[in-house]
């Protein structure tokens, strides 16, 4: 297993990956219509909704999905695995409860904030949004410690593998120190009807557009092709739907996402997201930038 690096990129950086993966997404585009047009002699294209969740609707499955890998099917186990199919990623931790990213800089008065989050969770993306390079900051600066809690229960809703396949995609890439940069790709990306999450993307784009290459991509590919990280992926939705200490108080897990907490005190969506009535779209309600931001954080009790 390769040894545990820096978990995100420089910030100069992140602005060119996402104006990559827009001209990635452009070029997608393009490359779907060519095929439209040539298979149309053929064949009829066969219109598909976008699925988008709803926050307050979704409630935590019985069963958590189990089909993982290329094209959502499970993979044969292998005869001799090089990593045991339990592995606690880098940056996870023995109860299995998320994904913490924080800086050497942090500092002894940081900020304990806990995200829960479902990679196909409509408002979790319209947070990221608006808040997303800010929290970045935030992290990098060592004022706030991010733990990630991968939620995946909107797989049962709309009977796919996808928000466990991303999260399978974000833990691998915490294997090779790229946790937050694929975290990150996959949350700002678009969900293609047709491909919620493909494999294509989970395992070749967005680990491309974050950096992860060489025997780092064979690491990140075998974790994601032989499931290395399922079980936690897994673990993650049963112990924060079930746990009532999992954020830091006693308290009810939070059965929908989007989720925050800070210092165990949650804070709530419609507190910091609103919608411009002049515009009809979402907006922010507390200040984007890091250091208004980080002033509102402080105002969440601590218990």
């Amino acid at each position: 297993m390769a040894k545990k690096k820096k978990t995100s990129l420089p910030q100069s950086n992140r602005s060119a990956l996402r104006e990559q993966q827009k001209a990635a997404e452009r070029a997608k585009k393009r490359n779907r219509l060519i095929v439209a047009v040539v298979g149309i002699v053929v064949i009829a294209l066969i219109p598909v909704s976008i699925a988008a969740s709803q926050l307050g609707k979704d409630e935590v499955p019985v069963v958590v999905p189990t089909g993982v890998g290329p094209t959502g099917s499970a993979t044969e186990p292998s005869t001799e695995p090089t990593i045991p199919t339990n592995l606690i990623p880098p940056n996870g931790t023995e109860e299995m409860g998320w994904i913490e990213v924080k800086s050497p800089k942090t500092s002894s008065k940081a900020l304990i904030v806990d995200e829960h989050i479902d990679y196909q969770c409509g408002h979790c993306r319209t947070v990221n949004a608006i808040y997303g390079e800010t929290f970045v900051e935030l992290v990098e600066r060592g004022d706030i410690i991010l733990r990630v809690h991968l939620r995946s229960f909107l797989d049962q809703n709309h009977e796919n593998t996808a928000s466990t396949r991303a999260a399978m995609g974000s833990t691998c890439a915490d294997t090779v120190g790229r946790f937050f940069d694929h975290h990150e790709l996959v949350l700002y990306s678009p969900i293609q009807s047709e491909d919620v999450f493909s494999d294509q993307e989970l395992r070749e784009e967005f680990p491309a557009l974050a950096g992860i290459t060489g025997e780092d991509l064979v690491t990140f590919q075998q974790c994601y092709d032989e499931g290395w990280t399922l079980n936690y992926v897994q673990q993650m939705e049963r112990v924060n739907a079930t746990s009532k200490t999992i954020n830091g108080a006693t308290q009810s897990p939070p059965q929908g996402t989007p989720a925050f907490y800070v210092n165990g005190t949650q804070m709530f969506y419609k507190d910091i997201v609103g919608v411009d009535t002049a515009t009809n779209k979402y907006a922010p309600l507390q200040p984007t930038t890091p250091d208004g931001f980080l002033t509102y954080l402080k105002t969440v009790p601590v218990v």
